[in-house]
């Protein structure tokens, strides 16, 4: 058995770098990359785990707990911009590699640098990957854990990011959270990966926010949403990455236990000793399928441009710009039509505060009265603190309870406006594709993802202030000299008159922090999309350009490419007939 799979290994990794060389042959360096990379980790038996989800789910947290270090950058907002692949070494020790094939050692200390979004923003710095090496018992046997950027953050390219690696995986980590249901863009991105992986780990994070009831409720939708995308039955691990990465480094075994991950690791090691060496054969023969269509359809590419008419080639990109201008078109209606929705939950939002504070106003003042008439005999300077200090505790729980719930009714009805908008733009989309294939055999415009409203919050209490001085020195002093009853009735009608003020004030406050969201959300998403398009349009501008110089050859040259192209297709074709004859063995 071992001496059949060291055969498959070595044949595979030969192919792997047959189809590398005619990837250098067509003249495109991101496949013949990517095709080496792929050779090298097949000579390497190399098993490549990808951890996958949407951002904020806590994956960096999960791979830390494996390696047992805080290695990778971990926050609050989306962190990882770039893909990190994790191998054993002895000593812990990072490289960077640049785009343009440069690389260079650093400080595993300062890989954030390069890593998070906030210091390479958009990857400025043209990273193409980033390796860490770390003595971790999981790393061994040639296990590779690759961290991705999240998908669906406000940063776009991080979604791309994400996407681009999961043809080179071999299985996956797909991580939900407790603290956000499962989204359309989670389920659109494993419908998208589950064709990469025969293996899938799930895992659903953050359980310790929950109650007991709440978990088996969370547990249930997820594992009844991933189900209906995958079409079977899964196995879902209930755990808390930061819990268990905390009681790794006290020592707590119990506390690990609790955090779920215990159970999943010793499944994910019955796995890697029992079951590796079969989805690693059957990931790399579908990779190496899959490396063949890709050279198969940069042939029919390329061919099919040196066979149309020039006369051709210009009237469908003379349609092809047509249609991008159409799309800009509908961008600006959908816009129009965004903005009515928006101004009507904005109308509705407002409508709903103003009867919340009525009703609230009504129950603070009832419960002030309750204080006031047990307290009354309290001297005039405990009084008013007392009262005054009730009153805020009182609004700030009453618009605390209120904002947990409004702020899941406003991200969906924003959610649901999204939808709508994007459903309109990639219609658009959908419209260039079917230019761009007609012309190239391409589908080169990718359609825009969803944005879910933004979750940075601005709202903050504000107050009068907390002490007897809101009825002013003078009157504070005077009130000494009253009779009690009289002060006691200056004390009750002042605090009372503040009730209606403090749920105005914080009922604004927290109204503007609402507007702000919809409106920030709304504009990081038309600079999203407009800028795919311009991407989009460069991208295919760039093609037009290889088009035209390619079909401005004399007609001996260009019989002369077609016949070179035909020669790598027939020498794809005596590869496939390899690989089926390792089928068969």
């Amino acid at each position: 058995m071992l001496k059949q799979f060291n055969v498959l290994i070595k044949e595979y990794s030969d192919i792997a770098n047959d189809l590398a060389a005619l990837a250098e042959r067509l003249e495109n360096p991101a496949l013949f990359n990517s095709f080496k990379r792929q050779s090298e980790k097949i000579k390497n038996t190399e098993f490549h785990v990808v951890v996958i989800g949407q951002f904020k789910r806590g994956k960096s947290t999960l791979i830390n707990y494996f390696l047992g270090s805080d290695i990778l950058p971990t926050g609050v907002i989306p962190i990882t911009s770039i893909i990190t692949r994790i191998r054993y070494a002895l000593s812990p020790k990072a490289a960077i590699h640049y785009k343009d094939h440069r690389s260079m050692a650093t400080d595993i200390r300062q890989i954030d640098e390069y890593i998070s979004e906030q210091k390479n923003p958009k990857n400025v710095k043209d990273i193409d990957i980033i390796e860490i090496y770390y003595p971790s018992d999981i790393l061994k046997n040639g296990v590779v854990l690759i961290d991705t950027p999240g998908i669906g953050s406000i940063h776009k390219h991080n979604t791309d990011e994400a996407y681009r690696y999961l043809p080179e995986a071999d299985a996956a980590i797909f991580l939900t959270s407790s603290d956000a249901p499962v989204g359309e863009l989670e389920m659109k991105f494993l419908q998208d990966a589950k064709e990469y992986f025969h293996k899938i780990f799930f895992l659903q994070n953050k359980i310790d926010y929950l109650s007991l009831k709440e978990k088996r409720e969370s547990i249930a939708f997820s594992k009844e949403m991933i189900s209906k995308v995958l079409e079977s039955d899964i196995k879902l691990y209930p755990i808390s990455a930061k819990q268990a990465y905390e009681a790794k480094q006290s020592g707590e075994t119990n506390r690990l236990i609790e955090s779920g991950m215990k159970a999943f690791e010793e499944d994910m090691e019955i796995f890697l000793l029992k079951e590796k060496g079969h989805y690693l054969l059957t990931s790399y023969e579908e990779k190496l399928y899959g490396m063949i269509k890709e050279l198969e359809e940069n042939i029919d590419f390329k061919t099919t441009i040196l066979n149309s008419p020039v006369q051709t080639l210009e009237q469908q990109l003379s349609l092809f710009r047509g249609k991008v201008k159409d799309t800009a078109t509908l961008k600006k209606e959908a816009l129009a039509l965004v903005e009515a929705d928006l101004k009507e939950i904005i109308e509705d939002l407002e409508a709903q505060i103003k009867e919340f504070r009525a009703v609230q106003a009504e129950e603070i003042k009832e419960r002030l009265e309750s204080i006031f008439d047990q307290n009354k005999e309290m001297n005039g300077k405990d009084l008013p603190k007392l009262l005054s200090q009730k009153l805020e505790n009182f609004v700030e729980e009453a618009y605390t309870d209120w904002d947990k719930r409004q702020i899941e009714s406003l991200k969906q009805a924003y959610h649901g406006i999204i939808v709508r908008f994007t459903g309109k733009l990639n219609q658009g989309i959908d419209l260039v594709n079917e230019i761009t294939y007609a012309v190239f055999k391409l589908r080169l415009a990718e359609p825009i993802g969803e944005f879910d409203l933004i979750d940075k919050d601005t709202f903050y209490f504000k107050f009068g202030s907390s002490s007897p001085a809101f009825l002013g020195p003078r009157l504070r002093d005077f009130l000494f000299l009253m009779p009690k009853g009289w002060r006691n009735r200056i004390i009750l009608s002042d605090i009372m008159k503040r009730v209606d003020e403090e749920l105005e004030k914080n009922g604004n406050n927290l109204k503007w922090d609402y507007v702000s969201k919809i409106k920030d959300s709304k504009y990081i998403f038309e600079r999203a999309y407009q800028g795919h398009i311009d991407d989009t349009v460069a991208n295919i501008q760039g093609i037009i350009q290889k088009t035209m110089e390619l079909r401005s050859q004399k007609k001996e040259d260009i019989q002369t490419q077609l016949l070179y192209y035909e020669q790598l297709r027939d020498h794809l074709s005596s590869i496939k007939i390899r690989m089926e004859g390792l089928k068969e063995a």
